[in-house]
């Protein structure tokens, strides 16, 4: 059976137990790894005690990410670790946990490669909390309904460049799909100026890369200093996927 299949969910019992256990291992040993079982057992421990210290939300995070990313296939977000992690962060399809979040984010920046599909549900997950304007991504906050403030421009940055992989690869097309969302259901308001320009660079890294041109790794073509090239064009494709 698939190490990231559902299973039944740790009463509160079990999960504190599975708390307490994990932290005496790492304090006899700082790298030391978790169980799927454990992995589930601080989430459902976290969802218990939403009003959680942050010591204990950087606990959590980093334990599950270094779960999610030690598992095999090594270093690679596949197919079936992104299921179990977008179950997890919105098991009713909005994320739920902000700490399930960050341990999303975590695992993006620890791994070597993340499936696109898992960078996209991140970027939407977001664009719901900025529709909506409250929410756990959004935490006690004030923050207008239909609006992208600094954090989410922060946090949307944060996602892009993690989601490149240690290799840096170009904006996928699920990404770009995903911040046209973002942009088409903000785009009546003012919204942070850092967003205009990230979400311009995101979507010529996509084009331009999809035209088969050689890009820098995204991290810098993402950045604001980051001059891009007059000379490079899209394709004919990708030209009309923009007009569409």
């Amino acid at each position: 059976m698939s190490a990231f299949a559902g299973a039944l969910q740790p009463s509160l019992a079990e999960a504190v137990a599975a708390a307490e256990l994990i932290r005496e291992r790492q304090q006899r040993e700082q790298d030391c790894e978790i169980s799927r079982a454990e992995a589930e057992a601080l989430l459902t421990l976290d969802r218990m005690q939403p009003d959680s210290t942050p010591v204990w939300r950087d606990f959590v995070a980093s334990a599950i990410a270094g779960h999610i990313v030690s598992a095999e296939p090594a270093g690679i977000l596949n197919d079936e670790k992104s299921d179990w992690l977008m179950r997890r962060v919105a098991p009713a399809g909005r994320a739920e946990s902000g700490v399930a979040f960050e341990t999303m984010l975590r695992a993006f920046e620890r791994a070597r490669e993340i499936a696109p599909q898992l960078s996209a549900f991140a970027i939407r997950q977001l664009c719901a909390a900025c529709i909506s304007g409250e929410g756990a991504l959004i935490g006690e906050r004030v923050h207008f309904s239909r609006t992208v403030d600094a954090e989410d421009t922060a946090m949307l940055h944060r996602i892009l460049v993690a989601a490149g992989g240690a290799e840096g690869r170009p904006v996928s097309r699920e990404e770009a799909e995903a911040l046209f969302d973002l942009h088409d259901a903000t785009a009546r308001s003012q919204n942070d100026t850092a967003f205009n320009d990230l979400f311009y660079r995101a979507i010529a890294n996509y084009v331009l890369a999809a035209s088969g041109h050689a890009l820098e790794p995204r991290k810098e073509a993402l950045s604001a200093e980051y001059v891009l090239s007059a000379r490079l064009r899209p394709s004919a494709e990708q030209v009309s996927w923009l007009s569409e």
